[in-house]
């Protein structure tokens, strides 16, 4: 994202395929296995694209736990708040054994989280949203007018339902909504899209094992669709991160690189498309 001052903030998801090992004193050598994901933040010069800043945030380790460990943790958004901090949303895995010590988890349930840091990529404030006793996948976030606030669509990890809901710049849950989902298979997406003039949101749904499968439910301007709302909620709740910190950098030296380019042509497809209206109602505003 671009920041006040011109410069580009950056964050990715860095996957190391060589084991790490942490010494202790007193410690046999504690061997983290391979592949290790990590929050790499940094931030360039908009003027030159020169490193002003980088910082790095390790995952937790899946190898030993209950989660398979081709999973990857998905960032979905970034950007920087009015007070100068930046936030990070993200999809990943937390630990629910937390008496244990970080490198001996072994019980893991799925998130949505939000990662603060100051404007140097210090971590300030670390939140995780979920169901009620339940988890979650972070499906889209989209921001919502220029004071921080943003739209989060998450889907229940059990029941595949979906679960609206708009956060302020402090990572607050401003309100939260819940809907039937269409597409009720592990392979399904969704997308919440927020109305001009913040009036409501659209909802696009598909499954990826099935390209024709398109949905979309439409709600009013605080999120109310009677057609396919729920009653279910979601919770915020303050965790630590106690993983560790710079472990993965960039290159000092950029490399000169010989960018070239091959024309390659483009067939445009049609595929006929057909509409089925499932549920249609009147609202009022705002109810």
């Amino acid at each position: 994202c671009q920041l006040k001052n011109g410069n580009i903030a950056v964050a990715r998801i860095m996957v190391r395929n060589i084991a790490d090992t942490l010494q202790y004193p007193f410690l046999p050598p504690i061997i983290l296995p391979a592949p290790l994901n990590y929050f790499h933040l940094f931030e360039l010069d908009g003027n030159n694209g020169k490193l002003i800043w980088e910082t790095s945030y390790q995952c937790p380790t899946l190898s030993y736990s209950n989660v398979v460990n081709t999973f990857t943790p998905g960032l979905k958004n970034i950007m920087q708040l009015p007070n100068g901090n930046l936030s990070l949303l993200a999809d990943m895995y937390l630990p629910t054994d937390i008496n244990e010590r970080f490198y001996q988890n072994k019980v893991y349930s799925r998130r949505a989280v939000n990662f603060i840091t100051d404007p140097g990529g210090f971590l300030q404030k670390f939140i995780a949203y979920r169901p009620p006793g339940n988890s979650c996948s972070l499906e889209s976030v989209k921001q919502v007018g220029g004071t921080g606030e943003r739209l989060l669509l998450a889907k229940d990890s059990t029941n595949q339902e979906l679960l609206a809901f708009k956060i302020n710049d402090n990572g607050q849950i401003i309100w939260n909504k819940s809907y039937t989902n269409a597409n009720t298979g592990n392979s399904s997406k969704a997308v919440a899209l927020p109305k001009q003039n913040d009036k409501g949101i659209f909802i696009m749904q598909s499954d990826e094992s099935n390209t024709f499968n398109f949905h979309a439910t439409i709600t009013n301007a605080i999120g109310n669709n009677p057609c396919s709302q729920l009653s279910a909620s979601i919770i915020a709740e303050d965790a630590q991160w106690p993983w560790l910190v710079q472990k993965v950098n960039l290159l000092p030296n950029l490399l000169d690189i010989d960018f070239r380019y091959s024309p390659f042509l483009i067939t445009q497809n049609t595929y006929p498309l057909s509409q089925t209206t499932n549920c249609e109602y009147q609202y009022a505003c705002c109810k």
